[in-house]
This record gives C-alpha cells, structure tokens and sequence, in this order.
C-alpha cells in the first residue's frame, strides 16, 4: 500500500492591506504543500480563524487599525491552538520584533518577504506546529489510558538542560554528574547525550551502545515504554539510562526538529527528569528541546569572555519569554584566586548565581579517565558534595513539594 500524502501546511494570512494580502498568496499559489485557508484583514478576524480552525501558520501583519499584529498573536498563543506565527514587518519596525516574540511569534518576515524565505519559513514554522499537535496527542493518549485502567493522570517528567555559551564551560561533566545525583536522590532519570557531533557522554560512563538519538526520532511514533526500554543503554553503575548523540556528522543531519519534540514527549512520559548535555549552536533541535524544558543549567566560569557569552544568551531567553526564574546559574571550576565572584558576575548579570563547584582537575579527570562519575564514586570529595546539591535544588525547582530533606539524608 502506498503512503498516504503529508498533509498541507494550513495558512493564513493577515493583513488589513488587500493589494499585501494578493500578492502574497500569488507568491505561494505553485506551492503545492501550501494552502491558504483563509486571507482577513484585521486581528480580530485572525482570531477568529484560529479558533474555528486551528491553522498550521499565521503570517501576521504588525500594523492594523483594530488590533496590531503584537496583540492578536498574544490571544491567539494564550488560546488552545497549535498555530505558529510569522509576523511581517517593515525594515523600520525591526524594534518590535522583541515584544512580538515575547507575544508568541515564531519567526518573523520583512516586507515584501523573498518567494524562497517566505517559503521555507512558513515550512519551518509549519513543522512546529504539526510537533506541538502530536505533543499534545501524546499527551491526551497516555491520559486516556491510565483513565481507561482507572488509574490517577499520568504527570510528565522534567527536563533539565545543561547549556554554556561558551565552550569549555564543563557541561558534559555537570550533565553526567547531576543526572547520577538525580537518580540516586529522585529516581528514574535519563541522560541524554543532545550534542550529536562532538557528544563525549561515553567517555564519562565507559560504556557505549548501538542505539542512538537517532533511532529515537526515527520510532517517534512508536515510541511506548517497551519501545523505549529496548532502544535506551542502561548504565548499570549509576542504574541511570541513557540516550547517545549520533557518532557521525551526516546522521546528525537526519535528526528533525519535529520528530525530536514527539519523542521528547514520549520520554517525558517516562522519566521523572531528562538531563539534556546540549551544544553550543542554537538551531530548530534546540528551540524543539527548550520548548518541554522546566530548567535551564547554565554553567558559567570567571573569565570575561564568558560574562560576555552568558549575558548575550540571557537577552536571547528574555526575547523568547524564558523566566529567569527557569533559569539556574552555576559558577563552575570557581577558583578562590581569581577574583571575579559570583557575587560581581551576579551583579553583572542580574541573576543570581547561589552554586559554586569549585575547579578540582584532579577529581575531575580521574573521573573521566576511569569512566566513573564523581557523584556515585565512593569518595567524599567536595566537588561531590557541591554537585549534589545542584541536583537537590533542581528538585527543589521544578518539583517544589517535593520532599527533599527527607531524601537529603
């Protein structure tokens, strides 16, 4: 039996300009993954649109004499939509773009947009839509599952990032090591290896497997507990699962944005935590894995350069809504006798930075070389010590009921 065609990309398109409205239609009529579902004129009408049909892709003129583009796109992200939206806009209004981001725009055009931008735009931001409808299938299907068996709602898991924007910051370390802690302190937690050039999750482990991300995304669909569990490695050493990156440049390229949120959701289906070690480059995987993240770790270092960095990637979270208070700052390999603390880079920064792990190359490199986590190495080391409680206050975050201190002891 043949496979059935993908369905088209649902497009509307909104502007209170007929003659914009024309053209732009004109310029996606030869698309024929494309369909314009509907062509209105102010932000009211959007609305209205979204809600009776629940497009793929709103393009979204700024400037309307009932309503501007920015509000219209705050409703329609606030209302039970999967629709994603482009705003277009003129070269001078490019200061608008941070609260039409903020509002819940995808992506934005400026007028008159390119055949070929405007085109894989939509196409893009399509893919985000058709990831956020399956998310939500995901969900409704295990709900009704556990009410079909007369069991409680099945909560979903966390995950927890682990992000430096600048290189060397020790993330694949304080990824490991916090996952271990998560395990042993909360329970089942997964590590998953999201750099998919250079990931080095198997040297930290000593252990490797023949499955990777990649499996994963292509199974997204079928992804279910038993699936799952014959497609992860367990690390029997922590008793942590874990996921690896693609061990080759061209497989990295297959991983799609789309599939990788459907089987996020699956795992988060689960695992009480997801411990993502992600890479430096912000792409669509990237925007997929920060949409379902509760935790944001971001491992900073004293060097200007750094500061630098993590002051660029604050403004980025702050553009795209992310709270600060989804954000948690570690101060990592914090050496006493540089002079930059965390308290001048809290000032710097205006968040605070409540973590140090201090700099113990020692500790860290046998670790490595051993293919041992420090955090589940008999040694009482305070590097150790200080790793666990970011992993108690990541608990401490995300889950704030929980009952830490008894699990403290």
């Amino acid at each position: 039996m043949p496979n059935p065609e993908p369905a088209k990309i649902r497009l509307v398109v909104v502007d209170d300009i007929s003659n914009t409205r024309d053209n732009i239609i004109q310029l996606l009529e030869f698309e024929t993954d494309i369909d314009v579902i509907a062509s209105v004129g102010s932000g009211q009408e959007a609305i209205d649109v979204c809600e009776k049909s629940d497009p793929d892709v709103v393009l979204m003129d700024i400037n309307m004499p009932d309503m501007d583009g920015i509000k219209a796109t705050e409703i329609i992200h606030s209302k039970d939509t999967s629709a994603q939206v482009i705003m277009l806009t003129v070269q001078g209004e490019i200061s608008y773009m941070r609260k039409a981001m903020i509002a819940g725009a995808r992506d934005y055009l400026t007028k008159p947009p390119e055949p070929d931008e405007l085109i894989s735009t939509v196409r893009r931001a399509a893919a985000f839509a058709r990831d956020e409808r399956k998310r939500r299938q995901v969900e409704r299907a295990a709900l009704l599952a556990a009410s079909a068996v007369g069991e409680p709602a099945k909560k979903n898991g966390h995950l927890v990032m682990v992000y430096a924007p600048k290189g060397g910051s020790g993330v694949t370390t304080l990824s490991v090591n916090v996952a271990c802690a998560l395990q042993t302190l909360d329970g089942k937690t997964l590590l998953l290896d999201a750099n998919n050039q250079y990931g080095d999750v198997p040297m930290f482990i000593n252990q490797n497997s023949r499955y990777n991300i990649l499996d994963f995304t292509t199974r997204a669909e079928q992804l279910d507990s038993e699936v799952i569990g014959n497609l992860v490695m367990h690390h029997k050493s922590s008793d942590l699962d874990v996921v690896l990156g693609t061990p080759k440049f061209e497989l990295a390229e297959q991983i799609q944005a789309e599939s990788l949120g459907i089987a996020l959701d699956a795992l988060l289906l689960e695992y009480k935590f997801i411990v993502a070690d992600l890479p430096r480059q912000i792409d669509d995987l990237f925007l997929t894995t920060l949409d379902r993240t509760s935790l944001i770790i971001v491992p900073i270092m004293q060097d200007l350069p750094a500061i630098r960095n993590a002051q660029i990637f604050l403004d980025l979270m702050n553009t795209l809504n992310i709270s600060k208070e989804k954000i948690l700052m570690v101060m990592n390999k914090a050496d006493k006798r540089i002079s930059i603390s965390a308290d001048r880079i809290s000032k710097n920064l205006k968040i605070p930075i409540e973590h140090e792990i201090i700099l113990d190359e020692k500790t860290v490199l046998t670790s490595i070389n051993r293919g041992i986590p420090f955090t589940i190495d008999s040694e009482d080391t305070e590097i150790k010590r200080q790793t666990l409680n970011v992993a108690r206050k990541v608990m401490e975050l995300v889950n704030p009921e929980s009952e830490i201190e008894q699990r403290k002891s």
